[in-house]
Formats: structure tokens, C-alpha cells, sequence
């Protein structure tokens, strides 16, 4: 069974929330990352920013701003055929399906991504944990300051 993609907000919504983006970040862009895909057999916990700005669960996937240009474009992930038949999210496969639910201006596999940064010379991302399936941004920073503060702790942080 496929998994179906949100319906509970309209594509204009997706394209309002990055326009509010796009105002300000001015001429810079804005690179937003999702959450990356889990392992084993654990459902897709989307990151807070990337579903806020697409609505979509598909991992991994990268959501690239222009401020100056207020134009948005998704890399996405081509789905293998056992991700068809599991119920994947939508993929490079679905452009016309997903520009239609996000509105995004371009489509373009998570490979062409890097080629199209060229000379960006001010990029904004986050740089924090992204939330997960077991905590919230601020317990995962929390848990990573007691990871730090502890000299015998060998675990590597987010």
C-alpha cells in the first residue's frame, strides 16, 4: 500500500511559509535537510522544518531557498522498487504530485544538489539535532551538553 503523502494543508500554505522565509533571508539562501531515514523498521519521523516548509516525509531530501529570487526547489530521492511496493513516500518520480502538494517551483534528484549551490555565497541552515521518533530538539541539545560535560562518555554527539 503506498503511503500517502499530508493533505491537511493546502500547497498555498507551504508556499506562504516560504515566502516568509525567503523576506528574511534577504539575498542569501536557505538550505533545510530532512530528517535522515531511519533504520530498520521504524517509521518516518520528519523534521519540524523541513515538514513545516513541504509537508512531505520523504527522506532524505533537501529543500533549497532563494531569497533573492523567492523560488524553492526539492532534491529528492529516486524510490527502488521495493520502496514502491512497501509504500514509500513520494520520490523523483511523483514531480508532478508533489510540486502540486508543495508548490515548490523545481524538482530535481538529491544528486544535482551540490552543482546547483555553485557560487551561492550565503547559505543558512540549521545547525542543531533534528528532532526524532524519541525526543525534541531541546532534550537532544540537553542530552549533547551532558554528553560533553561527561569525560568518561565516548559517545559521539548529533
Amino acid at each position: 500500500m503506498r503511503k500517502l503523502p499530508q493533505n491537511d494543508f493546502p500547497a498555498e500554505e507551504f508556499v506562504g511559509r516560504r515566502a516568509r522565509l525567503c523576506e528574511a533571508i534577504g539575498d542569501a539562501h536557505a538550505l533545510i535537510a530532512s530528517a535522515t531515514p531511519p533504520r530498520g523498521f521504524v517509521p518516518v519521523r520528519q523534521s519540524n522544518q523541513f515538514f513545516y516548509l513541504t509537508g512531505l516525509e520523504t527522506t532524505p531530501a533537501y529543500l533549497l531557498i532563494d531569497g533573492a529570487a523567492g523560488t524553492s526547489a526539492l532534491y529528492l530521492p529516486p524510490r527502488g522498487k521495493a520502496e514502491i511496493a512497501e509504500g514509500a513516500p513520494p520520490g523523483l518520480e511523483d514531480e508532478e504530485l508533489v510540486m502540486a502538494l508543495t508548490g515548490v517551483d523545481a524538482i530535481h534528484p538529491v544528486g544535482a544538489l551540490a552543482g546547483h549551490l555553485g557560487e551561492t555565497k550565503i547559505v543558512y541552515t540549521p545547525h542543531a539535532p533534528a528532532e526524532g521518533r524519541g525526543g525534541c530538539r531541546i532534550e537532544l541539545q540537553l542530552a549533547d551538553q551532558a554528553i560533553a560535560r561527561d569525560p568518561w562518555d565516548g559517545r559521539a554527539m548529533a
